[in-house]
């Protein structure tokens, strides 16, 4: 359940915080993304072949949503009770 919410509740919508927060990790998420590209061209390897995997211990899960949604497919968390309330 999205932080400051209540079971049965919707989360309040988006402010400017939110995009603020989604635009730098759209930003984070694109910069490592051209940092592998990099490093697979020096050492001949093809990115594609490479796994980012986005480890949210300790992350509120709006952030993983925002990461989700700009398109980060893994993730890793150390508790599955954690994950659940993540995804």
């Amino acid at each position: 359940m999205p932080e400051g919410t209540r079971e049965g509740s919707t989360p309040p919508p988006p402010g400017p915080a939110d995009a603020d927060l989604r635009r730098q990790l759209e930003r984070n998420l694109a910069s490592v993304r051209a940092r592998i590209r990099s490093a697979c061209e020096r050492v001949g390897r093809d990115p594609a072949e490479v796994t980012l995997g986005a480890v949210t211990k300790t992350v509120a899960p709006a952030v993983v949503r925002c990461l989700a949604e700009a398109g980060q497919r893994d993730f890793g968390e150390n508790r599955v009770q954690e994950a659940l309330a993540k995804i």
